[in-house]
């Protein structure tokens, strides 16, 4: 029985030390698991195939439309109202002055008669196909081109989601990391405040404290209880947002390290050259300019339609059967409402000039937002340097008032207050390093990669 509780007790450590040790999540990992799980990237990536749907029925402008056409019908009665001769229906006409087919039609409905006064009945049978080719190349060309430029529009603001998408992943990534160190840190400040309590307290007793040197400690330690408790509920928020889009729980996440990957550019105008020429947002806005310039020009639909037209007609009834095909050039205009076309081109005209401010609204924006998120970033390096030299300061400072309590130089409260320092010390590091990983990200992100690559 001892045997196989050690066996168990060991199992128990290895498995323990492999779980906390040997397998951990790199930040490139934990982005693939997001881009591949995620039910938001898979909708947007259908949102964007629709835009190519809508590029294939402009297409389909260009082919020609074909109809076929088939009818039966049983002739069971006749109503012979007719003048002429006991013909259904039909009016006295002068031969002369019908087209062959004409008095092929005649002669059918004149045999139709002839089957009532016979009372003979047959069923009448037609059959008819034919083919239209647009030739108003004018209105389907420019809104083909509009569709296209949509399609590419699309495609890049799927990869500004992308981008996005990566951007808030990464932020959710090093917010585990930050509040699961940030929550040590207050637990340690909580042993740290509770110490200097209770030492008041003890110091109060014997009078070598006053009363409000108490009520200082207890305030202290009291508000760091509520941080804990704030970092507790940041932490599990965090996990769940990290489990949402990754499917899996955060293990052992490793802090990325970005202070020897290269830029994207070498100086901040190289950089705002870079973004200018490829960031995804900007350039979707610039393919909807592009579409509303084409689609603008449907103010030729006030044009008429051209057309040219093959059709093949092939009817039998009452014995007789007639056959024919023609071919025809034609065209079409719309009367009714005259005033749209006019009225829609005003409106496209109008969507063309949006289009055309957002991109040079989107352009300077852009412009002012590469070089501040440059500058950020320097601001942020600086930034990690001087935390972590006040850390090393407070950490030579923790030493030094220990070898001073230990001497008697020193009290136990000076030790504390220290320790205190220190810790939070620790906590303006570690928001540092997540502000500087950010800030890079950021501007990785701005030049249009799409999915964000990570080093």
């Amino acid at each position: 029985m001892k045997n196989i509780v050690k066996i168990f007790t060991f199992l128990f450590i290895i498995t323990n030390y492999l779980t906390n040790n040997s397998f951990s999540t790199t930040l490139q990992e934990a982005l693939n698991l997001a881009y591949n799980n995620s039910e938001t990237v898979y909708m947007k990536s259908y949102q964007k195939d629709l835009s190519k749907i809508d590029s294939y029925k402009s297409f389909a402008n260009f082919l020609p439309s074909a109809t076929l056409t088939y009818s039966y019908m049983p002739i069971s009665r006749f109503d012979n109202n007719s003048t002429n001769g006991g013909n259904i229906g039909m009016p006295r006409v002068d031969p002369a002055t019908l087209t062959p087919f004409e008095q092929q039609v005649m002669g059918m409905l004149a045999g139709i008669g002839d089957l009532e006064k016979d009372n003979k009945y047959e069923n009448s049978h037609s059959f008819q196909a034919g083919v239209t080719a647009s030739l108003s190349y004018y209105k389907t060309i420019p809104a083909y081109m509009a569709s296209r430029k949509n399609v590419d529009a699309n495609r890049y603001e799927y990869d500004e989601f992308l981008e996005n998408f990566g951007l808030l992943f990464i932020q959710k990534y090093m917010d585990v990391i930050y509040y699961t160190k940030a929550k040590e840190v207050y637990e340690q400040m909580s042993e740290t405040y509770d110490k200097k309590l209770k030492r008041v307290m003890i110091m109060n007793k014997y009078g070598t404290a006053k009363r409000d040197k108490v009520v200082l400690a207890e305030a202290q330690l009291y508000e760091n209880k509520a941080n804990v408790i704030n970092i507790n509920s940041s932490l599990d928020k965090a996990k769940m947002d990290y489990k949402i889009m990754t499917g899996q729980e955060p293990i052992n996440l490793e802090m990325p390290d970005i202070l020897n990957s290269q830029l994207p550019a070498e100086n901040k105008d190289d950089f705002i050259s870079l973004v200018l020429s490829s960031n995804s947002n900007l350039k979707k806005v610039e393919k909807q300019y592009e579409a509303q310039k084409y689609a603008k020009l449907g103010y030729l639909d006030i044009l008429p339609d051209i057309f040219v037209s093959y059709t093949f007609m092939k009817m039998k009834s009452g014995g007789y059967n007639i056959q024919g095909d023609y071919v025809g050039l034609g065209a079409s205009f719309a009367f009714n409402g005259r005033n749209k076309p006019i009225l829609q081109s005003v409106a496209l005209y109008k969507n063309y000039r949006i289009a055309e401010l957002n991109k040079i609204l989107k352009t300077k924006e852009l412009e002012q937002e590469a070089s501040y998120n440059w500058e950020q970033y320097f601001a942020m390096i600086e930034l990690v340097k001087a935390t972590e030299k006040a850390l090393k300061a407070s950490t030579d400072s923790l030493k030094e008032v220990k070898i001073a309590l230990s001497t008697g130089t020193a009290t136990f409260i000076d030790e504390m207050d220290i320790e205190t320092q220190y810790l939070n010390a620790n906590l303006n590091y570690l928001n540092a390093q997540k502000s500087l990983i950010l800030s890079y990200y950021k501007l990785i992100s701005m030049t249009g990669v799409g999915k964000i690559p990570v080093k």
